[in-house]
């Protein structure tokens, strides 16, 4: 229920840093041998509580984005999917984790 009422229902992709936070602890960086990737320091982590960071400080369009990620590109003028929202929100209702107030 957190994350439902900490998602912002403004779906544009704003821009997002939150790497320079101090409450953050980097996760160490990716050293694969076998596969070209860059080295990502800095770019994905977690808070001091373990936890990710909430959703209000994250932007995605759908559930399978990672969450361990700081910072996110944008611009403010692409429109995201409105079923990262909708999609809990009905499992939620129909698994009665939501209830709606009886008339």
């Amino acid at each position: 229920m957190a994350t439902l009422y900490g998602l912002p229902l403004d779906r544009l992709n704003w821009p997002h840093h939150n790497s320079h936070r101090l409450d953050i602890i980097e996760l160490p960086a990716l050293r694969s041998q076998d596969l070209d990737e860059p080295d990502r320091r800095g770019e994905r982590g977690y808070r001091v509580n373990g936890k990710v960071l909430p959703v209000e400080n994250r932007h995605f369009n759908h559930w399978n984005t990672d969450p361990w990620q700081l910072d996110y590109g944008g611009n403010g003028g692409e429109l995201a999917a409105g079923t990262v929202y909708l999609l809990p929100y009905y499992l939620g209702l129909y698994h009665g984790f939501i209830e709606l107030p009886r008339p």
